[in-house]
């Protein structure tokens, strides 16, 4: 009975969405095994997912992450902006350059003046929605690159190519943390700073390398986002950059990484992206009221505190 419970407490996130995915089964059986909403299943999971590695590779630093959601939304403006004027390969480093240097005000913020990462991803959040709204002023705009519209379509036997750059970049993050020098220093320095930087730990630049790889996967998510949907949007997504933002940090902490730092694995939280794909899809298939999603997301957000709050209780 003691291992049952060892191994539920373990694999509670794996349970969770075991559980939950034949409870949809059960329900919606016709509708979940079709081939468009497997797609849109993919599709969710490989943006989200994106940021929820991002955003768990903070976390376990000890920090938080708030502008990446916004920077999807602003990635795909950018990008479909600059195909107006110009080919791919100006598309592809234009966006990324200016989301690169948003996370460097960001880590320079918290770094170099001691900002708290909530502030200064704030920040960072507040100059990308700038960016966003002085480029189309809040308007989408078509993507008008043939070669991105195509990569966006583009699949292997039924699954899109941007969800194995999504699996691929899942197992090189779960191999960076838990067999390199960096990750021990991310999980160091997500345990005790001080104790870390008294242990040789560069402090400094593991912050700066972690806030600038969610910013980097900040941005390969809202190219994925302006491919497939051919167009660029502000509220990338329909709740926008914020909502993006809570999904990936909830994922994340669900799937076991802790919100004090030092713990947890990008293989758990992915499941934990993979689990509030399949939950939102079932507020879809109930028909759920658009105007009720933010009560729906406000009681989720409420329930994953407090999980978080009583793993964190307990591992004391």
């Amino acid at each position: 009975m003691s291992q049952t419970r060892n191994f539920l407490s373990a694999h509670s996130i794996l349970v969770a969405l075991i559980v939950l995915f034949l409870v949809m089964l059960i329900l919606f059986r016709d509708k979940l095994l079709s081939r468009g909403v497997l797609l849109s299943f993919l599709h969710s999971c490989t943006i989200l997912g994106m940021l929820t590695v991002g955003e768990s590779i903070v976390l376990i630093s000890g920090g938080i992450d708030l502008s990446n959601g916004t920077l999807v939304g602003m990635t795909s403006i950018l990008a479909a902006w600059i195909a107006l004027q110009s080919g791919v390969p100006s598309i592809l480093v234009g966006s990324l350059v200016v989301c690169l240097i948003i996370g460097c005000v960001s880590s320079s913020l918290i770094i170099g003046a001691g900002f708290p990462p909530l502030i200064g991803t704030l920040v960072a959040m507040g100059i990308a929605e700038g960016i966003t709204y002085t480029v189309t002023r809040g308007s989408p705009l078509p993507l008008s690159n043939e070669t991105l519209v195509w990569l966006g379509q583009a699949n292997a036997w039924g699954i899109p190519f941007y969800s194995f750059a999504w699996i691929g970049i899942v197992m090189a993050a779960y191999l960076i943390l838990s067999r390199t020098t960096f990750g021990r220093h991310v999980y160091s320095v997500g345990g005790s700073e001080k104790f870390a930087y008294r242990c040789g730990v560069n402090v400094k630049r593991v912050k700066l390398a972690v806030y600038l790889t969610s910013a980097l996967l900040a941005w390969l998510a809202g190219i994925v986002y302006v491919s497939y949907a051919a167009s660029g949007a502000a509220r990338a997504g329909g709740g926008g950059g914020f909502s993006y933002m809570l999904d990936s940090a909830s994922a994340s902490i669900i799937g076991g990484v802790s919100l004090s730092g030092g713990r947890g694995n990008v293989l758990d939280a992915t499941l934990g992206t993979m689990f509030f794909a399949l939950l939102y899809m079932t507020v879809i298939f109930l028909n759920i009221s658009p105007v009720l999603e933010g009560a729906f997301r406000g009681i989720l957000l409420l329930i994953v505190v407090l999980y978080a709050y009583l793993r964190e209780t307990r591992l004391r």
